[in-house]
């Protein structure tokens, strides 16, 4: 009866397709050779969710076009500064965000990865290459481009400054704007350099030098730490920051062409 149990097991397992020692195959679909016009297969997710997303964009007219800020040389005037960036992913993210808004990103070494680094290119999607990136040797070296940067804030969450109290505006145009103190002669504030420091110890490798040159730059975001928090993303932060700055720069921008086109059109009624 053993044997007989046994010859009976191995019969159903042999007839069952599941249990079969070698499967016929299955038919495979036709592949399609890749040219220009084809992605390759772990790209093709990216395609049809752009095309889903231009579907469904359609029907609300064209997204925003946001207007780049640039001198008369095609300089930016927004400027961001990662001090030792240590995780990619923020790198990323921030310079995605940069090249969205016309901004320039700056790394000062060390840093705490590859730039070479696909999850850097990740990060910043297929965006990366066309980001507007400068890397720095050392903090020494970046310090003497600073000052062309425009007006920097430093971002620390032991500065005593809130940035519910910056006004950027006032502080980058003076009179021109709400109130604030006028420029000096031949100085332009009409730039904006936002500096944060290392995901790990934030600016511990530099804090002599914003101590003695940059504390009255310090600035921070209010935080509630009695649920735990300590510090907010980086990435986050940085987002945040730079779309203040481009609303007050921009504003000012189309205050000032608006004032121009109003002389230009009462010079013409007279």
């Amino acid at each position: 009866p053993k044997q007989t149990h046994t010859q009976t097991q191995m019969t159903s397992k042999t007839r069952h397709p599941a249990f079969s020692a070698s499967p016929s195959p299955l038919p495979l679909a036709p592949t399609t050779p890749l040219t220009a016009t084809t992605h390759p297969p772990h790209l093709r997710w990216r395609t049809a969710r752009r095309a889903r997303a231009g579907a469904a964009r359609a029907p609300l007219g064209p997204s925003a076009s946001a207007v780049r800020l640039s001198d008369e040389k095609n300089e930016p005037l927004l400027h961001v500064v990662f001090i030792c960036p240590q995780i990619h992913w923020n790198t990323g993210a921030t310079g995605r965000t940069c090249l969205g808004l016309g901004a320039r990103l700056h790394l000062v070494k060390p840093i705490g990865f590859s730039l070479e680094d696909k999850h850097v290119r990740r990060a910043g999607l297929d965006y990366w290459e066309n980001v507007d990136l400068q890397v720095h040797e050392s903090w020494d070296d970046f310090k003497k481009v600073l000052p062309s940067l425009g007006t920097p804030y430093f971002f620390t969450k032991f500065a005593d400054r809130e940035m519910t109290d910056v006004d950027f505006a006032s502080d980058l145009f003076g009179d021109s704007a709400r109130g604030g103190a006028a420029p000096a002669a031949g100085e332009d504030r009409g730039r904006i350099a936002l500096v944060f420091g290392s995901e790990i110890d934030g600016f511990t490798s530099i804090a002599d030098d914003v101590a003695a040159h940059f504390q009255a730059n310090t600035v921070r975001y209010p935080m509630d730490e009695s649920g735990g928090v300590r510090s907010y993303n980086l990435a986050n932060t940085a987002s945040m920051a730079l779309w203040e700055a481009y609303k007050a720069i921009a504003a000012e921008k189309k205050r000032g062409a608006q004032g121009a086109l109003g002389a230009g059109a009462q010079t013409m009624a007279l």
